[in-house]
C-alpha cells in the first residue's frame, strides 16, 4: 500500500504543480477563485471530480493556500477508498469528528504517518517537502 500512496502522492503533486492535463467531465466547478483557462484548472477539475479534494468551503478552492498536514493524510484517505478501519486515536491534536479525523487516524494506523512527537500529529501546519517525501517513501 505504501509504494500505491508514494505513486499517488507523486501523481497528485505532478499534476497540481506542472499542470498535467487531465481528461474529466464537462462540468464546471463551483469554485470561484478557480478561473475557467487557468493553468491549474484542468488538474483542479480532476482532483474535484475524483473526490479527492473538496474546496474550503462550497465556492471556494484557495489554490494559493499552503496544503497542511491534514489536507494530505484525507486526500490519501479519500484515494484509497475511505476503507473502514477501527484505530485508537494517538493523538492528543486529533479531536473527534473533524473533517480531517478519519484521514489522520487512518494515516497512523497504517503506519503512513506517527506524528510529531509528545502525542501531536499538528494537522494545521503546513506540510513541508520533506514531511512529504517521508510519507511516500
Amino acid at each position: 500500500m505504501k509504494k500505491q500512496l508514494r505513486v499517488l502522492c507523486v501523481c497528485l503533486m505532478c499534476g497540481l504543480l506542472l499542470c498535467s492535463s487531465f481528461s474529466v467531465s464537462a462540468a464546471s466547478l463551483p469554485f470561484t477563485d478557480i478561473p475557467e483557462g487557468s493553468w491549474y484548472y484542468d488538474a483542479v477539475e480532476y482532483v474535484y471530480e475524483e473526490g479527492l479534494f473538496a474546496g474550503t468551503s462550497t465556492t471556494t478552492f484557495e489554490p494559493q493556500t499552503p496544503m497542511t498536514r491534514a489536507m494530505l493524510v484525507s486526500i490519501l484517505w479519500r484515494q484509497d477508498g475511505m476503507q473502514p478501519f477501527s484505530a485508537k486515536n494517538p493523538f492528543v491534536d486529533v479531536p473527534a469528528n473533524q473533517w480531517y479525523t478519519e484521514g489522520v487516524l487512518w494515516a497512523a494506523s497504517n503506519g503512513i504517518v506517527s506524528g510529531m512527537g509528545d502525542g501531536r500529529f499538528a494537522p494545521m501546519e503546513t506540510i513541508t517537502r520533506a514531511q512529504m517525501a517521508s510519507v511516500m517513501l
